[in-house]
């Protein structure tokens, strides 16, 4: 017969707790909601800041990115690295401008061997050429930098595509 653990049922009950404080569950109403009439078939474009793409034809990349702790607020997520998905060509010369908001960060993209501290309100420059194809992930790798349920999510992606045929 096993024996009965309060570490375990501690664990569970403050893991519950933690995913309800963050993560609550939708509140459901009889009423449905309004929904505007369209005016138009063509909806405007959303400018999306968490993704950046380059263009194949270009050679010279530079990238400003900005990061910060990850908070939550109105159950969205804001803070964190931006752009958090970088799209490059193999071949092209990539130029990170990246600037710390709040604490100190340190830049980590491992598949290149990046390591780079970054300093609050000061931007660092660095150099590489993406010459590996394939999706890599960029991290921060200072764990004091924030509690470690946010330091987690404290991820990007780096994706180098082959370059496109000069043919078509």
């Amino acid at each position: 017969m096993q024996k009965f653990c309060f570490k375990k049922l501690f664990y569970y009950f403050s893991l519950a707790f933690v995913l309800a404080v963050f993560f609550p569950a939708p509140a459901f109403s009889k009423t449905t909601p309004k929904v505007a009439p369209k005016t138009s078939k063509k909806s405007p474009k959303k400018v999306n800041n968490l993704i950046f793409q380059s263009k194949p034809s270009q050679h010279n990349v530079t990238i400003q990115m900005v990061v910060s702790v990850p908070q939550f607020k109105n159950k969205k997520m804001i803070g964190n690295w931006i752009p958090r998905r970088i799209i490059v060509y193999q071949g092209q010369r990539i130029h990170l401008i990246i600037e710390s908001l709040d604490v100190e960060h340190i830049f980590v993209l491992p598949a290149y061997k990046i390591k780079l501290p970054l300093i609050p309100g000061k931007k660092e420059h660095f150099s590489f050429t993406a010459n590996k194809t394939g999706m890599f992930y960029f991290h921060c790798g200072n764990r004091e930098c924030a509690p470690l349920y946010l330091h987690r999510l404290m991820v990007g992606q780096f994706i180098v595509k082959d370059e496109p045929d000069s043919k078509k």
